[in-house]
């Protein structure tokens, strides 16, 4: 299945602009109130389960619960949303593994102008082996983390008023549970401010500036702190009923707190956009380029740049054929301490092509393909996958 939003939540590619866009994924939550529970099970047939030149191939089945409470609290909202995801491997029982996602949120609706959002976060999982730029050649199960998070959101105005404000801080603590990887745990804080001015009926023109410090608790190992500054500008528009969009460009510099680490300066970006050619026909495309933390002990963050193109179309009433293609380019400047590994730009590409029918008002089945291609001027890091997937969803609303 595809995410239309996928340039937010792509792995290799944290979003810029996570905390403004958890705010505004807030604000039009709880539409439906009361308890939904849902699942998802996927057979599936992967040839490189450790997206690695090992090329170790397995089948497994996964099994997805949703559940998500949404109420009134007088004029104010309240959420409560849970997510697992657990996979079982045929042959290599030593890779299963059961995550967990917990998250609360509180929407207070002070008046037409003015609202408060806060929520609390709790994740434990594992790390899919294709979001880091880590070759994992010797890893005898995924590595795994757990993360809390806290976010508070202020929004003064709304959409459709001249101006709006939208103010957030983001908190969160990460820890890597094994595999070595404690030098990564880390101590994120992140403060933003966004001004929305109306340029007309259908676009207005953002202002946004963010700063997050990353504060790594095991300096002992390797001290990768650093504190990141963004400046952006752009547009978002809804120019018709078939074309939204967003587009912000800008400046970002990262400053590390220890020498042996080159700082991280340059362009930043960020696009989205929704097409509708004609009724049955969505496209969604765009691009981004960010700065990542490294998950290589010793060695500098890095830029990344990402391109998307989703497609989706109905075939019939209850049929809908989907095609994605994205491509991801990391910058790396090396490992600055020993040279282990030297500087290059690697390409993962992703090609993913399925059909989804709806059995049922409530139930979907999708049988999907995707390819997976990772190139680097270091071979250890290169790969190539070929995932068979069928799912069945149900879909209650």
């Amino acid at each position: 299945m595809f995410n239309i939003n996928k340039i937010t939540l792509s792995p290799i590619k944290t979003s810029s602009f996570l905390l403004l866009s958890c705010i505004s994924s807030f604000a039009n939550a709880a539409e439906s109130h009361g308890l939904l529970l849902n699942s998802k099970v996927t057979i599936a047939q992967d040839d490189n389960i450790l997206k690695n030149s090992n090329e170790i191939e397995d089948q497994y089945i996964s099994l997805q619960p949703v559940a998500s409470f949404n109420s009134f609290i007088g004029k104010h909202d309240v959420s409560v949303n849970y997510e697992g995801k657990l996979n079982a491997y045929k042959d290599n029982t030593k890779f299963n593994y059961f995550n967990h996602s917990l998250s609360t949120g509180l929407k207070l609706n002070h008046n037409y102008r003015t609202t408060t959002l806060f929520s609390l976060t709790y994740q434990d999982s594992i790390e899919e082996p294709n979001t880091t730029i880590s070759p994992n050649i010797n890893l005898d199960e995924f590595n795994k983390f757990d993360q809390l998070g806290f976010d508070v959101g202020f929004i003064y105005g709304s959409e459709d008023s001249k101006g709006q404000i939208r103010l957030g801080y983001k908190l969160a603590d990460k820890h890597f549970n094994n595999n070595q990887q404690e030098f990564r745990n880390v101590f994120e804080n992140a403060l933003s401010a966004a001004f929305y001015y109306r340029l007309s009926i259908d676009t207005r023109i953002v202002f946004l500036g963010r700063v997050t410090d990353f504060d790594y608790k095991n300096t002992s190992i390797s001290d990768q702190s650093s504190t990141d500054y963004a400046l952006l500008t752009g547009l978002s528009w809804k120019s018709s009923t078939t074309t939204t969009g967003e587009f912000r460009i800008g400046y970002q510099s990262k400053h590390f707190e220890s020498d042996i680490y080159q700082d991280v300066d340059g362009l930043t970006y960020e696009l989205d956009l929704t097409w509708m050619p004609q009724t049955y026909t969505t496209i969604n495309l765009g691009s981004a380029r960010r700065t990542t933390e490294s998950s290589i002990i010793d060695s500098n963050a890095y830029k990344t740049t990402s391109y998307y193109v989703n497609i989706s179309h109905n075939i019939y009433r209850r049929t809908n054929i989907l095609v994605g293609f994205e491509q991801n380019k990391s910058d790396l400047q090396g490992n600055n301490v020993d040279q282990t590994f030297q500087s290059s730009t690697d390409k993962l590409s992703t090609t993913e092509i399925g059909i989804t029918h709806n059995l049922r008002t409530w139930l979907d089945v999708n049988l999907s393909y995707k390819y997976e291609e990772k190139n680097s001027i270091n071979t250890v890091f290169d790969y190539k996958a070929n995932i068979i997937q069928l799912s069945f969803e149900t879909i209650f609303e």
